[in-house]
């Protein structure tokens, strides 16, 4: 069997692909980035963030109208388990640990600057075009608007992983994993920030961006091939099976992971056993999904380097169809929002706007020309 893992890991660390430039900048400024020039990329990793990206603007459509009702409910649920969790897994894989130096500020910068940047387009077209509040300097700093969490949450992540990266071997990994979810489960009891600073989300979520970062580290190897893949298929209509059924209870505020247990009123196990089960299960559905990405060069790969673009533009698009109620003729029905899905993914995806978003991001950072 091909050992999927370290093939994977072993091409990105030959062509240089975790770094930027060359440079020596971390790839997590880059998880969900316009990238800079590279000597070469993986596919597979550019592949695997497309894939994700597309299931984010899916889903975010999906909620509007069509998950209110059975089966798109259920489906529904099932994508939420698990696309923010895969893409916060491998944006570990594609991640360094926070050097104390300055290139260790330098490359944390350039990620705060993201999401302020953006944080502050999102709030200035929420109250210009979509009367909304008033902000100040205390909502873009610690208030990220819609589904920008993702990218305050990677400054919290990288500095993070100064602590769980310490140590080398299996051991040392799978303890770093361990402590990740037992903070995880912990966290929802004692945590109670709400949306502030995404704090709630970065402790929910910290579990996969560990395991990404050990993953990649230790070359961990994942058998791959047809049958794999058809167990991974089966792996996702059991999924669907048991939330549909109701075997597997859960709701959208528990998957999101930014509320305290307080807040959810969970029935049942202790909410910490619940998390720690839905983990699990995330999990689980992380492996099968990344045993469908394909791993050649394609659209998919040119798609997947300009997900910033697509992540920070469609939620501008989706906060602006609910508020000129355009949900039901973009979002009414099934293919409604697969063919709204594919034209925000391929318009923003493609051409000058990625180009746009790759502006913002590096603006203060570029080097004058001499």
């Amino acid at each position: 069997m091909e050992r999927f893992w370290r093939t994977e890991v072993s091409k990105a660390r030959t062509v240089g692909a975790l770094r930027v430039g060359g440079g020596g900048v971390s790839v997590a400024e880059d998880a969900v980035a316009i990238a800079q020039p590279v000597k070469q990329r993986v596919p597979f990793f550019d592949n695997a963030k497309a894939g994700l990206i597309s299931l984010v603007v899916f889903n975010h459509l999906f909620s509007l109208e069509v998950a209110k009702v059975q089966p798109g409910r259920s489906f529904y649920l099932m994508v939420l388990l698990f696309h923010m969790p895969a893409f916060i897994f491998v944006t570990g894989m594609l991640s360094r640990p926070y050097e104390f130096t300055q290139k260790g500020a330098h490359s944390l910068g350039k990620v705060l600057w993201r999401y302020l940047a953006f944080n502050t387009i999102s709030l200035a077209w929420g109250y210009l075009l979509l009367d909304g509040p008033a902000f100040g300097l205390n909502q873009i700093l610690f208030h990220p608007a819609f589904a920008l969490w993702f990218l305050l949450a990677m400054a919290w992540w990288q500095l993070a992983l100064a602590l769980f990266a310490v140590g080398k071997g299996t051991k040392a990994a799978l303890v770093s994993i361990a402590i990740a979810v037992l903070i995880s489960a912990a966290s929802g009891y004692f945590i109670k920030g709400g949306q502030w600073l995404t704090i709630n989300r970065v402790f929910t979520f910290l579990p996969f961006y560990v395991a990404g970062y050990r993953v990649k580290q230790m070359g961990w190897a994942m058998p791959r091939n047809r049958w794999t893949r058809v167990v991974a298929v089966l792996v996702f209509v059991l999924a669907f099976t048991a939330l549909y059924s109701g075997v597997l209870v859960t709701g959208s505020e528990v998957l999101l992971g930014r509320a305290p247990y307080k807040g959810l009123h969970l029935v049942g196990a202790p909410a910490g056993v619940i998390r720690l089960e839905l983990l699990a299960i995330a999990g689980l559905l992380i492996a099968a999904f990344l045993q469908l990405v394909p791993r050649s060069k394609s659209l998919l790969s040119t798609l997947g380097v300009a997900s910033l673009s697509i992540y920070v533009w469609h939620a501008l698009f989706v906060q602006t169809i609910k508020f000129y109620d355009y949900r039901e003729m973009l979002t009414g029905t099934l293919p409604a929002v697969l063919l709204t899905t594919t034209a925000l993914v391929l318009v923003f995806g493609l051409g000058p706007i990625p180009r746009l978003a790759d502006l913002i991001a590096g603006a203060p950072f570029r080097k004058k020309a001499s």
